[in-house]
C-alpha cells in the first residue's frame, strides 16, 4: 500500500470541500438571480483552486512520508543523528509548497546532513524548485528575461481568476538563473552523407554593454548549410538543409566550433568545396583560410545584398547600376572603374562614398564575381536577425558580458534545436552522479606493497605488465 492509497479518504475530503465550497457559491448566485459569465468564471476559479490545493497536499505527504520512512530506517538509526525539524517552503508550478523536513548530523564525520534536499535534489538555499528553473531557461531562450520571468509566473498556481498571483518573476530573478547555468557540451554526430560543397555565412552584430569598459560588444555569428531548398507545399519560401548555428564573442573559438563540426558530423576527406559568403569584412576573409583541408578548396564569396547596395550608392541610377554590374561580370575592370570615375567628376559633393564603395569593390572583385558565378545565395542578414538580434537587441537594454556569453549560448542552442529544458535536468543528474564516491577495488595491486614486491622480480618479467612497459 503506498501514500496514495493510504490516504486516499483524506485526499478525496481536501479535494471534495474545496468543490463543495465553490458548488456553494453557485448556488448562492442562483438564490440572489445573479446571471451571466461571471457564474461561469467562479465555477472554473473553483475547480481551478481546488485542484491545485489537492496537488500541493499530495506533494506535501509524499515528501514528509519520505522524510519519515528515512528517519525511522536503520541505516539513519546506525548513521545520523536527528538535529532538528523546520519548515521548508519552495515555489512550484502548483504555487507555493511549504512542508516539514529534518535535519541530521552524521554520527562519524559531524557534518550536517538534509534527507530530504539529498534524495529529491533541492537546492540548499533555492527558492523555485528545478521544473520552474527549467521553464525560466527555456523561456529565456527565445525572448527577453523580463518576458520570460512573465509568461513563466503565469504557469504557477491559479491559471484563472483576477487576484493576485502566487509569483513574480522579475527580470532579475531571470538572469540569476541564466547565469548560474551551465550549458552541458553536447557531441555532434555523424551525419548519414556527406555533401560535395558546404556553404559558411558569416556576420557581426554589437550588443549593447552596461557596467563594462566598452560600451558595445561584437559578437560574430555563423550559419553552417548544405543547400538551399524549396519548404515542402510551398512555391516561394526556401529553407536551409541541415543549418547549424554559432555565435561567439571570441572569432578563435567561433573557427574551432566551425572546425569540429565539420569533422565531427561529416566525412571531411568527401568535401570537396567550402563557399564562405559574407560583407567582406576583414575577419571573415581571414577566417575562410581557418577551414582549409587536403583536397578542399575554401573560397570567399561576396555577399550580393551588400556587392547591389555599393553599387547603388555610387551611380544613384537603375540604368547605370545594370551597365556597372554588367561589366563586372564580364570582368572589364577598366570599364567598371572608368564609370566610376566619370561619377567622381560628375557629383564631387559624393566624393567620400562614391570613393569608399568604389574600393570596397576593387577589394572584393573575385569574390562578387564567384556570387555571380555560382549563383550563391547568402540569406545571412535574415539569420542574424532571427538568431541574435530578436532576442538581444529587439528591445532598449544592456548585458553584462558573462550575462550576454550565457544568452548566446542558450540561443545557439535553441536554435540549433536542443531541447534547453532537458538539458537543464539533465545536468543535475549529471552533476550528482559526477560527485558521488566511486567504490573502485584495488586489492589487485596488494601485490605491489610490502615484501610481496621483492618477489615478483623485474617489471619486464611481470605478465600482465610486460605488453605496456618501456
Amino acid at each position: 500500500m503506498n501514500i496514495l492509497t493510504h490516504k486516499r479518504p483524506e485526499f478525496a475530503n481536501i479535494f471534495m470541500d474545496d468543490l463543495f465550497r465553490s458548488y456553494s457559491d453557485v448556488r448562492a448566485r442562483s438564490i440572489e438571480g445573479i446571471k451571466g459569465f461571471s457564474n461561469y468564471m467562479s465555477m472554473i476559479e473553483g475547480v481551478d483552486n481546488a485542484t491545485n490545493n489537492l496537488a500541493l497536499s499530495i506533494l506535501r505527504r509524499f515528501i514528509e512520508k519520505a522524510d519519515l520512512d528515512f528517519r525511522n530506517s536503520p541505516e539513519r538509526i546506525k548513521r545520523h543523528h536527528v538535529k532538528s525539524t523546520h519548515k521548508r517552503t519552495i515555489m512550484t508550478v502548483f504555487g507555493p509548497l511549504t512542508f516539514n523536513k529534518t535535519f541530521y548530523t552524521d554520527k562519524y564525520s559531524k557534518c550536517p546532513y538534509c534527507y530530504i534536499d539529498d534524495f529529491f535534489g533541492f537546492e540548499k538555499y533555492g527558492r523555485f524548485d528545478i521544473h520552474i528553473k527549467s521553464l525560466v531557461l527555456e523561456a529565456c531562450s527565445d525572448m527577453s528575461m523580463a518576458a520570460a520571468g512573465r509568461k513563466v509566473s503565469g504557469m504557477i498556481g491559479r491559471r484563472t481568476g483576477t487576484g493576485m498571483k502566487d509569483c513574480n518573476i522579475s527580470r532579475q530573478t531571470a538572469r540569476t538563473i541564466v547565469r548560474k547555468f551551465n550549458l552541458p557540451y553536447v557531441s555532434t554526430q555523424i551525419k548519414d552523407s556527406t555533401p560535395d560543397t558546404l556553404f559558411i555565412m558569416m556576420d557581426e552584430k554589437f550588443i549593447p554593454l552596461q557596467r563594462e569598459p566598452d560600451e558595445k560588444a561584437m559578437v560574430h555569428h555563423a550559419v553552417v548549410f548544405e543547400s538551399i531548398e524549396l519548404v515542402r507545399g510551398h512555391t516561394k519560401r526556401k529553407e536551409l538543409v541541415q543549418k547549424r548555428s554559432f555565435a561567439s564573442r571570441d572569432l578563435n573559438v567561433l573557427n574551432m566550433e566551425i572546425c569540429d563540426y565539420i569533422y565531427g558530423s561529416y566525412d571531411a576527406g568527401k568535401i570537396r568545396d567550402i563557399y564562405v559568403m559574407g560583407d567582406g569584412a576583414k575577419w571573415i576573409r581571414a577566417s575562410a583560410g581557418e577551414y582549409s583541408m587536403d583536397g578542399c578548396r575554401v573560397l570567399f564569396a561576396l555577399d550580393k545584398f551588400h556587392f547591389l547596395k555599393a553599387l547603388k550608392l555610387i551611380f544613384l541610377d537603375k540604368e547605370k547600376e545594370d551597365a556597372a554590374l554588367a561589366k563586372v561580370l564580364d570582368g572589364d575592370r577598366i570599364g567598371f572603374f572608368s564609370m566610376c570615375e566619370e561619377m567622381l567628376s560628375q557629383r564631387p559633393d559624393r566624393i567620400d562614398i562614391i570613393t569608399q564603395k568604389t574600393k570596397y569593390i576593387k577589394n572584393n572583385w573575385n569574390a562578387a564575381r564567384l556570387s555571380y558565378r555560382k549563383n550563391l545565395k547568402c540569406c545571412m542578414e535574415g539569420q542574424i536577425s532571427h538568431n541574435i538580434a530578436a532576442v538581444l537587441t529587439a528591445r532598449p537594454g544592456a548585458y553584462s558580458l558573462k550575462t550576454l556569453d550565457k544568452l548566446l549560448e542558450l540561443r545557439t542552442a535553441y536554435r540549433n534545436g536542443a531541447d534547453i529544458k532537458r538539458m537543464y535536468l539533465d545536468s543535475f543528474s549529471y552533476r550528482r552522479k559526477k560527485h558521488r564516491t566511486p567504490d573502485y577495488d584495488f586489492s589487485i595491486f596488494d601485490m605491489f606493497y610490502g615484501k610481496e614486491t621483492s618477489r615478483l622480480g623485474r617489471p619486464e618479467k611481470i605478465n600482465f605488465l610486460s605488453g605496456g612497459y618501456a
